[in-house]
């Protein structure tokens, strides 16, 4: 029993997860701040506890799947329950504490209305492909989007300093939307290619939405580049052909003849593997937009 619940966490996924909210911080919003002169108004302390938080929300959002699921007559249901109610109440009160010192004041219920999100998917959306595929990706593009507005809103509610910087809010705005776009994406994909793979229907017609997707995701990084064409060195350009658009062109060319259900684990993991090139492309915002904060 408490293996079967320690495997429904995914763990892996979590500490990707983690992984996102860190480079998200620490190579984007701190790059700024540190080219600009200025500190983090987010304390490291405070980061952690929002990390724990976001980390407490996925976790009782997949006990609640556990719970909800066709299996859930072999788990012992309250122990089930409580350990997706607790994790979220700790995550809506840590919310509320480090949101009220930052200005975030509305983090908490944030925090909440994800928990009402998890529970509304879990019980309705998800079998549905294409409505909870949605669900699950916008909260996978929240790890990237919600950093950035935890940062975004303690820097509102600080005017003095707020004036002073916001000239290079709209830069830093942008790279964090397009990264949230390619996080959300890639989730809708990979949500997508699950849900064809357990319906264990491999024909050409359910695979055009995975295939308009990819097109998309691989249209969006190319927009990505072409803006900071004239900033950044070609060979990060270039390596950012290589982590994400070769990968892409490969899961497009392996989709097309997939027709097992061997075929589709290796397509999933190709997207894992995207999913870390993206977090790596993270990584060198520093060399890709160095003109828009100059």
């Amino acid at each position: 029993m408490i293996k079967d619940i320690l495997n429904a966490t995914r763990w892996q996924n979590m500490l990707m997860a983690l992984a996102c909210m860190i480079i998200v911080k620490i190579f984007v919003i701190n790059y700024f701040y540190n080219a600009l002169g200025f500190s983090s108004l987010v304390s490291i302390g405070e980061f952690v506890l929002f990390c724990l938080a976001v980390l407490l929300i996925m976790f009782g959002s997949n006990m609640m799947n556990l719970y909800y699921s066709e299996n859930k007559c072999h788990q012992n249901k309250s122990l089930i329950v409580s350990s997706f109610v607790i994790p979220d109440a700790i995550s809506v009160l840590i919310g509320y504490i480090i949101g009220h010192a930052n200005g975030f004041v509305h983090l908490g219920s944030v925090m909440l209305l994800f928990a009402f999100s998890s529970y509304f998917y879990a019980i309705r959306y998800k079998n549905l492909s294409i409505y909870g595929g949605i669900i699950v990706s916008l909260f996978c593009a929240m790890l990237v989007l919600l950093p950035g507005l935890f940062e975004l809103f303690s820097l509102i509610s600080k005017p003095d300093l707020f004036r002073i910087i916001i000239p290079e809010i709209k830069e830093i705005s942008i790279v964090i939307l397009f990264f949230t776009a390619f996080i959300f994406l890639l989730a809708l994909t990979n949500t997508l290619l699950n849900h064809q793979w357990e319906a264990q229907d491999f024909g050409q017609n359910r695979k055009m939405p995975i295939y308009i997707l990819s097109l998309i995701l691989m249209f969006t990084v190319t927009c990505f580049q072409y803006r900071y064409y004239s900033a950044s060195p070609m060979r990060i350009l270039g390596l950012v052909s290589l982590l994400i658009h070769l990968p892409l062109v490969y899961f497009i060319y392996e989709l097309r003849k997939a027709l097992s259900e061997e075929d589709y684990v290796f397509l999933s993991s190709l997207l894992k593997i995207l999913f870390v090139s993206i977090l790596f492309t993270m990584t060198t915002v520093k060399y890709i937009i160095v003109s828009g904060i100059e």
